[in-house]
């Protein structure tokens, strides 16, 4: 990241040999990483060949063919990235120019923004006079950690709307958007992923980024569709592997074949890609499915390799995600031979977790007052 500037137009892997164009618009150091703002630019371009950068670096690729997105509107204009997630993009150097006040609108909403969020979680210091905002590290770092996974905080809002924010350059309007909010620990590609439905639509959606977004979308669901069918039809169960490299996309298609399918084979296959994809929405599909196969265990083999697929999700994980955590009741439920080492590897999993799995009073009693059972 040293190497990098404010006012850096640099090309960030999105995919393979496709690129994305950003500039740095702001670089702020912190203790554990700095936080680099960048705005984004309305394209995609192609990897040429290997040769230099504009610093004189030798590189894996190259893009002197095309640089026509000079002339494009900026496509999104505040993501603040880690320095460590903008290492990840293999960030190449491409010329280098002043930054603008306006480039800089986006950054001053995300500032506006985190103040915000940080003074109503009482992190602001404020001097004698109670006049001045005093922002150090620590709230740099401590809005990065708290929250989700890739630094949301957890009381913020998304809602996309329209504020004024008074920074030092002069008031400006700006829409609020998502990204106004966060500090991302991800690739830029898991990035517009994340926010794929709304850059895809509305006034996004004429853009050459968002008609390239909606492409790969639905390029992704004829695959999908067509793994599903070698998977069900074909008895392939390599297509099955292959979808896990679509993540969170192929869960859809998983459920509408899981519960369309009337075959053993498939869908104990089906069962095993949800489990082995250990999302929130394929844990929860899985032990959906599980509480309505559990009353089924005796007389319907497909019922068992449902179930034997949630103690199994359950096994690996412990019983931690929400999905499965409020479910785990179903775990004392099972009653049948075959799954019986898959129950006892559940518990064992669930009770070093130390998770309760039963609760107490599930059983019915009589009113007898030695406390039999009915």
């Amino acid at each position: 990241m040293e190497r990098f500037r404010e006012g850096d137009v640099v090309s960030l892997i999105y995919e393979d040999s496709t690129c994305v164009v950003v500039k740095i618009v702001e670089i702020e150091p912190l203790t554990l990483h700095d936080t680099v703002h960048v705005v984004l630019y309305d394209g995609i371009i192609e990897a040429g060949p290997p040769g230099f950068d504009a610093s004189g670096e030798h590189r894996e690729r190259t893009h002197d063919e095309n640089l026509s997105f000079r002339e494009t509107e900026h496509f999104v204009d505040a993501i603040a990235m880690t320095s460590t997630a903008f290492d990840q993009n293999d960030p190449m150097l491409l010329y280098s120019e002043e930054v603008t006040e306006a480039e800089r609108m986006g950054y001053a909403v995300w500032v506006a923004q985190r103040r915000d969020s940080a003074e109503r979680r009482g992190l602001i210091r404020y001097d004698v006079e109670g006049e001045k905002h005093e922002l150090d590290e620590e709230l740099d770092d401590s809005y990065q950690e708290e929250g989700d996974e890739h630094g949301e905080p957890e009381a913020e809002s998304t809602d996309v709307g329209s504020s004024e924010v008074h920074e030092e350059l002069e008031t400006v309007t700006v829409e609020i958007q998502p990204w106004h909010s966060r500090v991302y620990d991800l690739p830029i590609g898991e990035i517009l992923k994340e926010h794929e439905d709304l850059l895809t639509a509305g006034a996004f959606a004429e853009s050459e980024l968002g008609r390239y977004l909606l492409e790969k979308r639905e390029a992704g669901k004829e695959q999908i569709g067509a793994l599903i069918e070698r998977l069900v039809v074909e008895g392939d169960y390599a297509a099955g592997q292959e979808l896990l490299d679509f993540g969170e996309d192929a869960v859809p298609a998983l459920e509408a074949a899981l519960s369309s399918g009337s075959e053993v084979q498939p869908i104990e296959d089906i069962c095993q890609i949800l489990a082995d994809l250990g999302t929130d929405s394929s844990y929860e599909v899985l032990a959906s499915a599980s509480e309505r196969a559990i009353s089924d265990l005796v007389e319907n083999e497909s019922s068992r390799s449902i179930v034997r697929a949630f103690l199994y999700a359950v096994m690996l994980t412990g019983g931690t995600p929400a999905p499965l955590k409020k479910r785990l009741e179903l775990i004392g439920a099972v009653d049948h031979s075959e799954l019986a080492d898959d129950v006892e590897s559940a518990l064992e999993a669930v009770a070093a977790g130390g998770e309760d799995v039963v609760p107490e009073e599930q059983a019915p009693r009589s009113s007898d007052p030695f406390g039999s059972v009915m």
